[in-house]
């Protein structure tokens, strides 16, 4: 959900990450992004305090930070570590953002976008 409450991100197994804005009883798409590669999207993430950048995971073991139209920043583990098991941002500015990988450890990223 959105920190404002008015909507919300779906991420779907075809890359494609959705926003919806809600609107009295009707939910609205109001824009659509394809990630590349077509990879399956594992996880939205709104960055705290902003309805515009949403962190996207996605199983090619990648962490996008996008403005809802366009990449910003991309984060990437070597693929000889795994798949991401989870991520999230982990201050309430959205600088820094952590990666949990099954069984190897866990990553900390700075986050200046």
């Amino acid at each position: 959900y959105q920190p404002n409450g008015n909507g919300f991100g779906v991420g779907c197994i075809t890359g494609n990450c959705r926003f919806y804005q809600i609107s009295g009883n009707d939910v609205i798409l109001e824009e659509q992004i394809l990630i590349r590669g077509r990879n399956r999207i594992t996880a939205v993430e709104f960055c705290p305090g902003s309805s515009e950048k949403v962190m996207v995971s996605s199983d090619d073991s990648k962490l996008r930070i996008i403005d809802r139209s366009q990449i910003l920043h991309k984060f990437k583990v070597s693929p000889k570590f795994g798949k991401q098991s989870s991520a999230s941002f982990v201050s309430s500015a959205g600088k820094h953002i952590v990666s949990v990988r099954k069984g190897h450890g866990v990553y900390l990223w700075d986050n200046d976008g």
